[in-house]
């Protein structure tokens, strides 16, 4: 007598080690897109800041005003001078009042830029050059700092300074 054995399905084991194996891969992948999404989150926060402060450094020279960049904890606003002194601000025009920070920056202060479109630093800061640095919690981020001088906006990696790239 002769048996034959049918090759048509899985055995219980067989089936029971993919899984293991899958949920492996799915819990250990799971970590990686969480870390990068986060600094993928920290980057596209720097890049829009970044744009931001381009925007009103651009508009200060376009319309010949003071612009001003006012950094909270949480937010930033863009405002226009509304007298050739620049002692009174109002919302810019064609801006949203309050952009939202989901990375609180190193410091809340206020930025203007001139008719000439030169940064002007707060009385408040001591040094030429303004670094605002955003905490990626560790994420490891490539950039999350901006670093602004008399006439550059620079973005980079936070050591002890921002290291612009």
């Amino acid at each position: 007598m002769r048996y034959v054995f049918s090759n048509r399905g899985f055995t219980l084991i067989e089936l029971i080690i993919v899984i293991a194996i899958v949920g492996i891969l799915v819990v250990a992948l799971g970590f990686q897109y969480q870390g990068w999404q986060q600094r993928y989150r920290v980057e596209s926060q720097v890049r829009q800041v970044q744009a931001d402060l381009m925007t009103a450094r651009m508009r200060a020279m376009q319309r010949d005003r003071i612009y001003r960049m006012t950094f909270g904890p949480n937010s930033y606003s863009l405002q226009a001078a509304t007298d050739d002194a620049g002692t009174t601000f109002a919302s810019a025009p064609g801006w949203t009042t309050a952009m939202r920070l989901e990375y609180p920056p190193s410091w809340t202060s206020t930025v203007d830029f001139n008719a000439r479109g030169m940064a002007i630093a707060p009385a408040t800061v001591s040094t030429t050059v303004l670094p605002i640095w955003f905490s990626d919690g560790g994420a490891g981020s490539d950039v999350d700092c901006i670093e602004i001088s008399q006439t550059r906006i620079g973005i980079g990696k936070w050591g002890t300074s921002c290291n612009v790239k």
